[in-house]
């Protein structure tokens, strides 16, 4: 494994995945560069944007199932990997909201008399 977490043979994985998606991004068919490709032409930004990655499903590069990995352009691996970002960022607003309500109830507080009955 390399300091990162992925397998010293990472190229070669991802370039063998990239090859059977045919260079497509899988999720909105952007054909991505190729290796040797001529690229002169597009500038820096349009190279990025060209250029397929592989991503992890489950996040953990050590996982190089066939299933947890899929071909992406960088724009489309962004957007995803924002929107779990912005999922974590929410869960835990959410838990400090649940927090803050919880704190304010306090069961051994709780009388008989305040107890409805259903």
């Amino acid at each position: 494994m390399t300091n990162m977490g992925y397998p010293k043979d990472w190229d070669f994985i991802a370039t063998t995945l990239k090859e059977a998606a045919n260079w497509q991004c899988q999720k909105c068919c952007r054909i991505g560069i190729k290796p040797g490709e001529k690229s002169e032409d597009l500038t820096k930004s349009q190279r990025r944007a060209y250029t397929l990655q592989v991503h992890h499903w489950n996040r953990n590069p050590s996982d190089n199932r066939r299933d947890n990995l899929v071909c992406l352009c960088s724009g489309c691996h962004l957007s995803y990997l924002m929107s779990c970002k912005d999922k974590t960022i929410n869960n835990k607003y959410k838990e400090q909201q649940q927090q803050q309500v919880f704190s304010l109830y306090n069961p051994n507080n709780i009388s008989h008399n305040n107890v409805l009955s259903v």
